[in-house]
């Protein structure tokens, strides 16, 4: 069997469109490589997220109550020092974020208030490479703009939050700033 390029125009989790190009053996692979497109942020949007990550800006930083972690003494330290550096990054950029006032801001909001709530030390642990990552905030965000996921991988807070209350999810959605017809 040969392996078949294919392009397609699709509209990412964003809302800009864009063009997917997908090498696959099968139709099947090929309807499933762009549904995994169209979950994604466009690269204009990841490179926005980068920016807001990255530039301090001088925004105040947005006030989030963080718990303590939960997990083996040990653990937890190290998780909440894995926090306390994010914090750094994620606290002027949820403040750039609200200040935008769209689906991608509300997003990435959602996603940025949601990973420093999270209080799974093991979590934290786990994803400590990733975190901090613009594509990783970007794809946070994307499943937060969707409101589903077929296939969040266990690294995704959108993952771990489908496994606590529903209490949670409607708490950040009534504190989320930024109010976006989805």
């Amino acid at each position: 069997m040969q392996t078949k390029a294919v392009t397609n125009a699709i509209t990412h989790a964003c809302g800009h469109s864009g063009t997917a190009r997908v090498y696959s053996r099968s139709t099947r692979d090929v309807r499933s490589e762009l549904q995994q497109a169209r979950c994604t942020l466009c690269p204009d949007c990841v490179e926005l997220v980068n920016t807001w990550l990255t530039t301090d800006g001088g925004a105040a930083p947005f006030d989030v109550a963080v718990y303590p972690m939960l997990g083996t003494p040990k653990r937890c330290s190290w998780a909440e020092s894995l926090r306390k550096e994010c914090m750094k990054r994620f606290l002027p950029a949820m403040t750039v974020a609200a200040e935008r006032g769209d689906r991608l801001g509300a997003g990435v909001w959602k996603a940025l208030y949601a990973l420093l709530r999270c209080r799974d030390a093991r979590f934290w642990i786990d994803n400590r490479t990733i975190i901090g990552q613009a594509f990783y905030v970007g794809q946070e965000a994307a499943h937060f703009i969707r409101h589903h996921s077929t296939s969040t991988p266990t690294s995704s807070i959108y993952a771990w939050l489908r496994r606590e209350p529903a209490f949670v999810r409607r708490d950040i959605e009534r504190l989320c700033p930024i109010s976006v017809a989805a």
